[in-house]
């Protein structure tokens, strides 16, 4: 979602300019995109241990 909400660095104005654009974002979500986000959680939560709660890049 990060990546839909702040394509080019994208500013938002305002909370609720901010918090639309969520609300459409999560709209369009597919349920197979979800389900693929769900079923990377693991290996995900291993990664942050093993980085030690940093940045993660991949993701």
């Amino acid at each position: 979602m990060v990546r839909r909400l702040y394509p080019d660095s994208k500013v938002y104005r305002s909370l609720d300019e901010l918090k639309a654009e969520i609300d459409i974002i999560w709209d369009s979500l597919e349920v197979d995109e979800i389900r693929r986000l769900v079923q990377s959680c693991p290996s995900r939560l291993t990664d942050v241990v093993k980085n030690k709660d940093g940045n993660l890049r991949n993701y």
